[in-house]
């Protein structure tokens, strides 16, 4: 009878392990494109405006220092820790490459550092690049009322 009581518990403690592994494992879950989708305004800084927009898959557009530009091109490495965000911004003269990091700290909030003319770190330092935190903007709905269609003041008109 002992043995029996042993297997069972043993069993449910198995269960219950693997459960908990489960549940804790989405709210880790890792950051893809979806989850950046929407409009990032750089915060804590004195240039006001600054912001990046990730519209869908194929369209970022950058603001900072008051211009607005839409990348050329770009790629994100979601396999690194933190995400490798490469870009490049066509300039007057010539295509600029940008190398950054990233870390999604939040559904609201992201870490980002910028290395514009110098080699990638491979964490965030202090010691190069440009350091920003963007939150992300909630955009307002406007809700519009339309007249309701009334079946019975409706009037047909006739030729």
């Amino acid at each position: 009878m002992k043995k029996i009581f042993v297997i069972a518990g043993s069993l449910i403690l198995l269960c219950l392990q693997s459960f908990s592994q489960t549940s804790s494992g989405q709210n880790n879950r890792k950051p893809s494109i979806q989850n950046l989708l929407g409009r990032w305004e750089i915060v804590g800084t004195k240039d006001d405006g600054g912001r990046l927009e990730i519209l869908d898959s194929s369209t970022i557009v950058i603001t900072y220092g008051g211009e607005k530009r839409a990348l050329s091109g770009f790629n994100l490495d979601f396999t690194k820790s933190p995400i490798w965000f490469d870009f490049f911004v066509n300039d007057s003269s010539a295509t600029m490459n940008v190398k950054s990091i990233m870390e999604v700290i939040s559904d609201d909030l992201i870490k980002w550092q910028v290395f514009m003319n110098e080699e990638r770190a491979s964490h965030f330092t202090s010691e190069k690049g440009e350091l920003f935190y963007l939150k992300r903007i909630k955009i307002k709905s406007v809700t519009t009322f339309a007249p309701q269609w009334d079946k019975k003041n409706y009037i047909v008109l006739k030729n």
